[in-house]
Formats: C-alpha cells, structure tokens, sequence
C-alpha cells in the first residue's frame, strides 16, 4: 500500500528526557510524506519449483 498525504500545515511533537526533566520539541511541517507499507507471507525456498517456473 502507497499513501501520499498532503500536509499544508502539520505540527509534530518529539518527547524525550534529559537529565530526568521531561523536553518536548515542536516542529511545523509542510509538504507530502509517503507511507510505504508491505506486507506478506515468506515460505521455503524450493529448487524445483523454481526451475519449473522457468
């Protein structure tokens, strides 16, 4: 699956901790982001069927 997503104005939110104090950075986002998303099944590789497929 494919997704593009048009962000005209997007704020994103990074959390972390230095030293036991809690800092947040806030970043203004513009443009496209892509999300490639794959997904499947793996099997074991068999030599024959791969020669009767070619």
């Amino acid at each position: 699956m494919l997704l593009f997503l048009l962000y005209i104005s997007c704020r994103a939110a990074q959390k972390y901790r230095v030293d036991g104090v809690d800092r947040r950075t806030l970043s203004k986002i513009y443009g496209l982001r892509f999300v490639i998303s794959i997904t499947g099944a793996g099997g074991q590789f068999n030599i024959v069927n791969l020669f009767v497929a070619i």
